[in-house]
């Protein structure tokens, strides 16, 4: 494939190479530590300076250090004279320092680490010594950042004290490193209503802040406005308010906390742009994957230099080489501000991307390209498809790069210091770095003072989420080392994935051997999407401070793209966000004081990730399976230094933290294999001391899941301790694990996909008195409801039929009644008639909110093996509306048969529509009989086949009351339907493979059979998808015998 318009032949391959070597390449952030006049403003000239408070919590400082082997507390490179800086800032050229006069000798940037509080004695004396302080740390460091002349860095260690450990050099360069990512990273899920037993799902929430420490931020951007707490420029150019000159950090924040408003959540306009100033002849945007069917695509371009041509081109997705290649329409030549549109029929399976090209190899700077594809689809969820992972949480910003994107080290110190002396009163809980130190030539770096900071900012309640780097796949091996501080034990540290769920082939790889002393561990710590060149970038906020170069923002609250570990790492802060979330619904009290916290919160992502069990992207350095083994070259059971753990499972990770699993409960869960399956399931088990539980785990006949049992204590660096494993190498076997606490404590399960598709079933025993069950449910407002009581028992001493209940605390907002008398029950403890286990709810009048009230058990047994059960506690939501989506849940509920027969299919892997009736039956309708629908849509997943077909149907319900599964004579072309009906036809715009597809509003049939006499809730309703014409071929869609998580949904909002 060639890349030209002229008798040259360029490379797409290579034009590609060069892409991604522009991608990598270092961003200058120049951060001296004179630049931190702003951090530093109440130091200001002619102020003397004084040392900080005592940090709440002593910050750690290593004392031991690599760059300094000769231990005379000099770094090394400091000592050699390696001229770190030759000039003084403009900064101190134009005003006179923080300690003196600017010295007239060469002068160099520092940091002083002590391993106690700074004195007033040594920030005097280091003033005398001509030496000039910008910043003195307050949290997560003692010492300070400053300049000195070169030639008075030996005389440090005698003036400053024995306290001094640590001269080292900060003028070291920093290398800065969404829609269907929230998908493959399992996010979306866990926004819905519902999930994990909470009515309001999970988003994050204003308790909780996440830092940044990047190029700034535009918070005027819809998908950040009105979120931003703190903000804080250390670069030296002192702004006021909030700025973002290179873009990097608002995709960054917005990846993690944006709430994609701008380009809300259904089909849409999506304007994404583009800016490089790093000179190239062609200019390839990061690629864009476009659904089947019509695409119009329109695109402007700005540049200096000569004339260009401006094309729209595509290749196969996945495809390393750009096989496929094509160009689509007719170019543009021209000088700068050309514009160029195209109307094409999209393909799926190809990505598209603009290209600018100067072809007589001319190079074209400073190049923005804006891009507007018309008709951007939703995801279909109802949620923004650009959301970020944590939408709710508030977020604080620490600008390090000035307006020509330059930065040193020092910023990154400053930058955690910073935001961990107001994690308190900010409510910052986690930091995200989404950058590394490099030297002068771009090699990666290590700093035991900088990984001393990050153990700092972690003993001080703060997590700490950190890139690993874009480098694995550089032709040179120095260059691929991990750079601190995501060398940081405490650190998560994150690689990142593409849209297969396959680890990224730039994704920087860990080390063997990590040095405790140094608070080193095994890296990475897991992965998250992070893009790819060969699939799609990261979708995520554009900067509208400027579009870069000069040229201003001429499209506000637009897009911008984006592929690195940069933008995985921010992912994983978000999901963090939403683990803390959870937390602190089950009650838990945030500690900043202890690093107990971020420990548990990186266990809980990692120990519910998944490994891809695929090779990497590009086939190199690639994971290996490890299960429950030992990983290779020492790492810990389940992880390699490729993937760590492997890919995020937030949907999992919530769980862990806001879920709890009651022994003798069995629990069923679809796990797949596809880009938006659920990969694994969790829950936390609570357990008396001397209590075992037997855990059992039946896999389907075609899939190999396996079966944990975690501590929910971490280990001392927050990674999980395995309690207990089941690992079986095969299909459809079975998995067993049992423990037995020796004290009261709390584990975690946790159910891996390892390869195949289906439905498990987890089911525990445990011996001993009864297990209530928490439950959660919803009702009208004004409308009783009748909630079943739950618990489980080992059958001993009487048979869990013989249960008796009892109510303990009674609502605050509602009555409770016994069920068929309906006598109130008044006072506590109000023992249930023998047998029974049902009570009637019926909320205030006039109340709508949440309500609660508690109960327990008893079998009749004397503890520890039987006896009065635990409290749980029922909580119920009055709503004025409320939402239920049934699934078809078994083979025998779907089927589709001919139109023009008798003959019926019941075990295919696909419904079909066109030559077919398609039937599918939902059960468990809880809408209760009278009640009004407010809107109903079905939502089918397409299969990978039968695509294209010209359709003309609509959707008709059953007329029955409780219609069973279907059978030889249940068929689906032989219904009687409601008068009611649906049109949902199609035309030649096709599906895409594993795409959802909702239907439109059918709330007239479900109303009709709602309306019936004989409807009651619990009833199951059966939809048919009737075609009257085709043409091609039929329209294919999963059914459940092929994949369960893909089976259709029916989707109800009502009003009781």
């Amino acid at each position: 494939m060639s890349l030209h318009r002229s008798c040259e032949n360029h490379s797409g391959g290579a034009a590609l190479q060069m892409r991604k070597n522009r991608s990598y390449r270092t961003w200058p952030l120049v951060l001296s530590v004179v630049l931190f006049l702003a951090a530093a403003a109440p130091m200001a000239s002619g102020q003397s300076l004084t040392p900080p408070p005592w940090p709440d919590v002593p910050p750690t400082i290593s004392g031991a250090y690599e760059s300094d082997l000769d231990g005379n507390r000099i770094d090394d490179e400091l000592e050699s004279g390696f001229e770190l800086a030759t000039l003084p800032s403009s900064l101190y050229a134009e005003t006179k320092s923080l300690g003196g006069e600017l010295a007239s000798e060469k002068m160099v940037d520092v940091e002083l680490v002590f391993d106690e509080p700074v004195t007033q004695e040594q920030i005097d004396t280091f003033l005398v010594m001509g030496g000039q302080i910008s910043y003195i740390y307050q949290a997560v460091s003692y010492g300070w950042n400053g300049r000195i002349a070169l030639g008075k860095v030996e005389s440090l260690p005698v003036a400053m004290g024995p306290s001094l450990v640590l001269v080292a050099p900060t003028a070291r360069e920093v290398q800065l490193y969404m829609d269907l990512a929230s998908q493959t990273g399992r996010v979306r899920p866990v926004w819905k209503g519902g999930f994990a037993g909470h009515v309001q799902g999970f988003k994050g929430n204003t308790n909780t802040t996440i830092g940044f420490i990047d190029t700034g931020v535009d918070k005027s951007h819809s998908d950040l406005a009105g979120r931003s707490v703190y903000w804080s420029d250390v670069s030296g150019e002192q702004e006021p308010n909030p700025v973002d000159y290179s873009g990097h950090g608002s995709r960054v924040i917005g990846v993690a906390v944006g709430t994609g408003q701008s380009a809300g959540a259904d089909t849409s306009e999506l304007r994404y742009t583009y800016v490089e100033d790093w000179p190239s002849w062609a200019h390839i945007v990061d690629p864009v994957c476009l659904p089947n069917g019509m695409a119009t695509v329109t695109s402007w371009a700005y540049w200096s230099g000569p004339v260009a041509w401006l094309d729209h081109v595509s290749w196969l997705r996945g495809d390393g080489e750009m096989q496929g290649f094509e160009w689509i329409g007719d170019g543009r030549e021209g000088l700068s501000g050309i514009s160029l549109s195209n109307t094409f029929h999209a393909i799926a399976q190809k990505v598209y991307s603009p290209v600018l090209a100067n072809y007589d190899d001319l190079s074209l700077d400073n190049v923005v390209i804006t891009t507007s594809v018309a008709a951007y689809p939703g995801v279909g969820d109802g949620f923004n498809k650009f959301s970020g992972v944590a939408p709710g949480c508030n977020y604080a910003a620490v600008k390090v790069s000035t307006r020509d994107g330059l930065a040193y080290q020092d910023g990154f110190g400053t930058g955690i210091d910073a935001l961990v002396a107001q994690r308190v009163s900010k409510k910052i809980k986690v930091i995200n770095i989404s950058a590394g130190l490099t030297d002068s030539l771009g090699l990666p770096l290590e700093d035991a003072s900088l990984r001393d900071k990050v153990t700092s900012a972690a003993r001080s309640g703060v997590v700490v989420v950190a890139a690993t780097g874009n480098s694995a796949d550089d032709s040179i091996e120095l260059f691929r080392k991990m750079a601190d501080p995501a060398r940081a034990a405490l650190a998560i540290t994150v690689g990142a994935s593409n849209d297969e769920h396959r680890l990224a082939d730039y994704s920087t790889y860990g080390y063997i051997s990590p040095r405790e002393y140094a608070s080193e561990d095994f890296k990475p710590d897991l992965i998250a999407p992070g893009g790819d060149y060969y699939y799609t970038a990261i979708m995520s906020v554009d900067s509208g401070t400027c579009d870069g170069m000069g040229h201003l923002d001429t499209v506000p609250n637009d897009y911008a793209s984006g592929v690195g570990t940069s933008f995985a790492s921010p992912f994983v802060a978000g999901a963090a966000g939403l683990v803390i979330e959870a937390l602190e619904r089950t009650g838990l009290t945030w500690d900043f004081t202890s690093n107990r916290h971020p420990r548990l919160v990186k266990m809980l992502l990692c120990a519910t990730a998944t490994e891809t069990n695929d090779i990497r992207q590009g086939g190199q350095r690639n994971p290996s399976l490890e299960r429950n083994a030992p990983g290779a070259e020492g790492f810990p059971a389940g992880k390699d230094r490729y993937e760590g753990y492997g890919l995020i499972n937030v949907d999992a990770a919530v769980e862990a933290a806001g879920s709890v699993y009651t022994p003798g409960s069995i629990v069923t869960v679809a796990l797949g294999g596809g880009t938006t399956d659920r990969r694994a399931w969790a829950g936390t088990i609570h357990l008396s001391a001397g209590a075992g539980i037997d855990l059992s785990l039946d896999n389907p006949a075609t899939a190999d899941f396996d079966l944990y049992l975690y501590s929910m204590t971490p280990s001392d660096t927050g990674t999980p301790v395995v309690l207990a494993a089941s690992t079986s190498a095969q299909a459809g076997g079975a998995e067993t694990v049992s423990y037995t606490p020796q004290s009261d404590t709390s584990v975690l399960v946790v159910v891996k996909r390892i390869s195949g598709s289906g439905t498990f079933t987890l089911k525990s025993l445990q011996v001993g008195p009864p297990t209530a069950q928490n439950t959660a449910v919803s009702t009208g407002a004004g409308s009783p409801v009748t909630i079943t009581l739950a618990a489980v028992d080992d059958g001993a001493p009487n048979p869990p039929g013989q249960l008796t209940y009892s109510i303990l605390s009674l609502p605050r907002h509602g009555k409770l009644e016994r069920p068929g008398s309906g006598s109130a029950i008044t006072t506590v403890p109000a023992a249930l008639a023998q047998g029974s286990n049902q009570v009637v709810y019926r909320p205030d009048e006039s109340w709508i909110g949440d309500d609660s009230f508690t109960f327990r058990a008893d079998d009749g047994g004397v503890a520890p093996f039987g006896g009065p059960s635990n409290v749980a506690t029922v909580s119920i939501s009055v709503v004025s509306e409320v939402e239920q989506v049934c699934k078809v849940a078994a083979g025998e509920d779907d089927a589709h048969s001919s139109r023009w027969s008798t003959y019926q299919k019941l075990g295919d892997e696909t419904l079909a529509v066109g030559q077919y009736t398609a039937g599918m039956r939902f059960c468990n309708v809880e809408v209760p009989q009278g009640g009004q629908i407010v809107r109903a849509t079905l939502r089918i997943c397409a299969h990978s086949s039968g695509l294209s077909g010209q359709v003309t149907a609509g959707l008709r319900a059953e007329a029955a009351d409780n219609p069973g599964s279907f059978t030889s004579v249940h068929r689906t072309n032989a219904l009687t339907m409601t008068t009611a009906s649906q049109d949902w036809s199609w035309d030649g715009a096709a599906w895409e493979a594993d795409a959802w597809y909702e239907s439109p509003d059918i709330g007239s049939l479900i109303q009709e059979v709602i309306d019936r006499p004989g409807w009651s809730p619990g009833n199951a309703i059966v939809i048919a998808y009737v075609a009257s014409d085709y043409d091609g071929s039929d329209r294919k869609f999963w059914a459940y015998e092929g994949s369960p998580a893909k089976a259709a949904e029916l989707v109800i909002v009502y009003q009781p």
